[in-house]
């Protein structure tokens, strides 16, 4: 349920592969990311992934590798910041309910001991949208980080 997936995106690429991927090294260290790689044609890093909703959204990914062809620029990215807050974001609640039962059940004792969760039940609806939100976020910014690679570095080649 709370697996890594993987996102791939290749978008076409004209310009200066050496520029492309110093914009990617310059924006992704300033996220936090470390090197893995670095050559001419490929720069991989790791991050530590996204331990809250209100971190950047490209820390969602937790590797990272861009790749430039002659007419491509790949991205492969793992997710594990994003499967980290989805695993949150279901565990939580789920905690909380239990915590509930049994610190009201024993506080209090009841016959309407399932009444004492009952405040979490939003989560139900929330937790599937929060984490789907967390993942197309990082997605985003996965694309826009791609898409401004490649036009620094297409104006780089041409100016």
């Amino acid at each position: 349920m709370f697996e890594t997936t993987e996102y791939a995106c290749i978008i076409s690429f004209q310009g200066d592969a050496e520029a492309a991927l110093e914009t990617a090294k310059t924006a992704l260290l300033g996220q936090g990311f470390e090197i893995v790689r670095y050559s001419q044609d490929e720069l991989a890093v790791r991050g530590s992934g996204m331990n809250s909703t209100r971190e950047p959204p490209i820390r969602g990914a937790s590797e990272l590798a861009i790749t430039v062809r002659q007419s491509e620029i790949e991205l492969h990215a793992r997710l594990g910041g994003v499967a980290r807050m989805k695993a949150f974001l279901y565990l939580f609640p789920l905690g909380m309910a239990v915590m509930f039962l049994v610190g009201f059940g024993l506080a209090f004792g009841s016959r309407l001991w399932w009444a004492y969760p009952l405040p979490l039940a939003p989560w139900l609806v929330l937790s599937p949208v929060l984490a789907r939100w967390v993942e197309n976020r990082t997605k985003r910014a996965l694309d826009g980080l791609l898409r401004s690679v490649e036009v620094t570095a297409r104006h780089g080649a041409a100016g």
